[in-house]
């Protein structure tokens, strides 16, 4: 039998030694697993380990988390081209030989999981941040035989919601998976008076504050909608997309004061936290949304929609409506925006909630990676 305290002091000489991970994506945006993975970088880099990031093709321009990726392809790659793409990745792993593969998405983490068994790379970490339906209605089926198969030796979701998804899913999948939820850091202060000046928003104006693509997702329209009912209220949206027109002529028709920032940056939104008297997130899908950990972060008080990966992230400690309950939004709105006491019983019980750290996330996959047998 072999001795517990020896296997205790193997464990920690790998801890200590210096690894190399590296971060697979299929698209390389500006989203939240991106950052996760900026986040995860930095830590491991304090502790001595070494991260490089791998992206299929890029969709917009670079920021500070994916500047240094590498690209393998201009554009989205047709079939013939993922070949490709797989060969050059499977060629990068050999050349850099990591410990681990950290693999965020699921198209990512098909690629670069049988790139990596090819390259023997030893543990193979699928990274789920959304729901496993995202990118196509086969992918909980897909992603049920590779898992139960062993392509991946660690299957992560960052929330139990989105866990539970897979409760049905067959016992040897099932034990691969683990939760480690996402974190930020708590923002730098900014002036507030400076902030809603370089927006243009008067020091004595109310202002709600949402942020996320504009789509049928994030579900902004119910917000236009119900800020209808306090017209002295500003409400700010930062993000692009789709959406954008039939935003404004809501607003036209319900009499919301709207203000569409358009695509700015995470630092920026950051920022934009100062300024605001109340986040909101109507959204009818998220995963653990690194835009609200970031408003609580910054002391905001939040309301959202009831969907069962908002209510995990803050229990009690959060105001919430159905996606589609305008009702409910105008009501809950109103009694927080002309209410100072309410609002600032909200801030106070958003402030006091615990919502996790970085260097726990850290931490959770570090753990993965360094593991010995």
């Amino acid at each position: 039998m072999s001795d517990p305290s020896r296997r205790s002091e193997q464990t920690h000489e790998t801890d200590r030694e210096r690894v190399t991970v590296v971060q697979v994506f299929f698209v390389v945006s500006s989203r939240g697993g991106e950052r996760v993975a900026g986040l995860l970088a930095r830590g491991f880099a304090a502790r001595g380990h070494e991260t490089r990031s791998v992206g299929v093709y890029r969709r917009g321009p670079a920021n500070a988390d994916t500047a240094g990726y590498l690209i393998l392809s201009p554009a989205r790659p047709g079939p013939l081209g993922a070949v490709r793409v797989w060969v050059r990745l499977v060629r990068e792993l050999r050349r850099t030989r990591p410990r681990a593969v950290l693999l965020h998405t699921q198209v990512a983490g098909l690629l670069g999981a049988t790139a990596a068994i090819v390259a023997r790379v030893p543990v193979r970490v699928n990274i789920h941040h959304t729901n496993l339906g995202v990118s196509g209605r086969y992918f909980p089926r897909i992603e049920a035989i590779a898992g139960s198969l062993g392509l991946y030796t660690d299957i992560v979701f960052v929330g139990h919601g989105l866990r539970s998804q897979v409760d049905g899913f067959p016992a040897r999948y099932r034990r691969r998976a683990r939760v480690i939820t996402n974190a930020v850091d708590v923002p730098p202060s900014a002036d507030r008076a400076a902030v809603r000046a370089r927006y243009g928003i008067p020091d004595d104006e109310l202002v709600v504050l949402a942020a996320g693509a504009l789509d049928e997702q994030k579900n902004h329209q119910v917000l236009v909608r119900a800020m209808g009912a306090v017209p002295e209220a500003r409400l700010v949206i930062a993000g692009e997309g789709p959406m954008r027109a039939r935003l404004e002529a809501l607003a036209a028709e319900h009499g919301t004061r709207l203000h569409l920032l358009g695509q700015v940056s995470p630092d920026e939104v950051l920022e934009l936290g100062a300024a605001a008297d109340l986040y909101v997130m109507p959204s009818r899908v998220e995963g653990r949304s690194l835009a609200l950990l970031d408003a609580v972060s910054a002391g905001l008080p939040v309301m959202l929609s009831d969907i069962a990966q908002n209510v995990e992230v803050m229990g009690d400690a959060a105001r919430y409506c159905g996606p589609d309950d305008v009702a409910c939004w105008s009501r809950c709105l109103a009694e927080l925006l002309r209410d100072p006491d309410a609002l600032a019983a909200l801030r106070t019980a958003c402030r006091a909630h615990d919502i996790g750290t970085v260097d726990a996330m850290v931490d959770a996959y570090l753990a993965l990676v360094t593991r010995t047998g």
